[in-house]
């Protein structure tokens, strides 16, 4: 598939989304993880990734996919400052949010989509699988 119209990336963003395994167990510091999605009818494929590697400090990414290559929407913790097409510049912290004819090289400051820097672990996982749509299984088991 080529690049997605913002029309595409915005339906896709939008629909409710669960994992496709039934035990889900989140990495914990130093390691990471990719969980396949799938939409309500199974007709999408998504994928969730979640990183907490870091070489020298503590990192963490949340990434949705679409497909295999497509991001929609990444939020960066403690990563590296981001510059934006246009030269702006968002810190360390900060949310990719897919943007027609430029994928996921724009980045916002995360207190624009109720994401907290201080924030705990858990927290953002749950509120970045709820602002994609993903549905959080009972028997989930977050390793901190």
């Amino acid at each position: 598939m080529g690049e997605l119209t913002q029309v595409q990336a915005d339906t896709l963003m939008s629909m409710q989304k669960h994992f496709k395994e039934s035990d889900i167990k989140i990495s914990k510091v130093g390691e990471s993880n990719v969980f396949e999605l799938s939409d309500g009818e199974g007709e999408n494929s998504f994928y969730f990734d979640i990183d907490r590697r870091g070489k020298i400090e503590f990192k963490t990414k949340f990434q949705e996919r679409y497909e295999t290559n497509d991001v929609l929407v990444r939020l960066d913790l403690n990563s590296p400052d981001h510059i934006n097409p246009d030269g702006s510049k968002v810190g360390r912290y900060h949310i990719h949010i897919y943007k027609e004819g430029y994928a996921d090289r724009w980045a916002y400051n995360i207190n624009e989509y109720g994401f907290k820097i201080d924030a705990p672990f858990r927290d953002n996982f749950y509120r970045f699988c709820n602002f994609c749509n993903i549905e959080i299984p009972g028997n989930i088991q977050l390793v901190l």
